[in-house]
């Protein structure tokens, strides 16, 4: 099993074991927060994700 996949498993299970919406918010923040460690912006993210660039700070707010 590969890490991505490993990675993908634990943060399904993370989402079922405390209720979907906050292990999907959790995910996208983790997401977000890679991709501005690698060096992209936020609007490089809004153009990738398909989110606003509003959108994206309110999930790095929460």
């Amino acid at each position: 099993m590969s890490l991505l996949d490993e990675y993908g498993d634990r943060r399904e299970q993370k989402g079922r074991d405390e209720g979907w919406r906050k292990g999907k918010k959790e995910g996208m923040k983790e997401l977000i927060s890679s991709l501005l460690d690698a060096g992209e912006s936020i609007p490089e993210i809004s153009k990738k994700t398909g989110k606003s660039v509003e959108e994206l700070e309110e999930i790095l707010k929460d």
